[in-house]
């Protein structure tokens, strides 16, 4: 069973916990030692939370950001039960302009367009991984202090 008490954050949004006839916070988030976030989300059938670990850098270093400047903001999403999908949403909005800047960077880029065209694997990896790097660099601070 997870102690709640050790939550960074706790929603003031409670759940029944049948196995020790008491209320327990609904939502709850944990940073670890690493500096990495876990969600925890009271699930009542189980009468347990079910955790969800975040591990994309910029996710962790968005809800770094959020703690250090707008904590008011991480506790109104986990009283509403939104912060899971406002993540996800999240990541899934960074992942894609990332993709699509690196399609862009594909079609035009001449020592990848070579590199594909004389069959050089090795080189068109590294040029894609150079190109998605770039391209996080410039989504992060986009994504990260919003």
């Amino acid at each position: 069973m997870t102690d709640y008490t050790k939550f960074t954050y706790s929603s003031t949004t409670m759940a029944y916990n049948k196995n020790s006839s008491s209320y327990m916070p609904k939502f709850g988030l944990i940073r670890n030692n690493s500096g990495l976030f876990t969600i925890y989300c009271f699930n009542d059938k189980k009468q347990d939370y079910h955790r969800i670990d975040f591990i994309q850098k910029y996710i962790n270093a968005h809800l770094c950001w959020l703690a250090e400047n707008h904590v008011e903001r991480i506790q109104r999403r986990l009283d509403d039960g939104s912060l899971y999908l406002y993540l996800r949403r999240l990541d899934n909005r960074a992942c894609a302009v990332v993709d699509r800047q690196v399609e862009k960077w594909q079609e035009t880029d001449k020592e990848y367009l070579l590199a594909k065209e004389t069959g050089d694997f090795l080189g068109e990896v590294g040029l894609m991984n150079n190109m998605i790097a770039r391209a996080e660099e410039i989504m992060y601070p986009c994504i990260i202090y919003a």
